[in-house]
């Protein structure tokens, strides 16, 4: 990876991060985990985003992600 792509990588994480953050979809943030608590998550979104071609596939993946990391709650 070129320092260019590392630079917009990193930003799409930090970006990404706050959107997750703001949601707090299994509110460990509002229990006081750090904000780097989803990362791992926002991760595999991200890399999720390159497959999906509409809203509801990014939808479907993002259920996917939690489901696989947390179960289903």
């Amino acid at each position: 990876m070129n320092k260019e792509n590392k630079k917009q990588y990193q930003k799409a994480i930090i970006e990404t991060r706050k959107i997750i953050n703001d949601l707090d979809p299994i509110d460990l943030i509002a229990l006081g985990c750090p904000i780097d608590e989803y990362d791992p998550e926002v991760r595999d979104i991200l890399v999720g985003l390159r497959k999906c071609t509409n809203e509801e596939q990014i939808k479907e993946m993002d259920f996917e992600v939690f489901t696989n990391w947390f179960g289903d709650h």
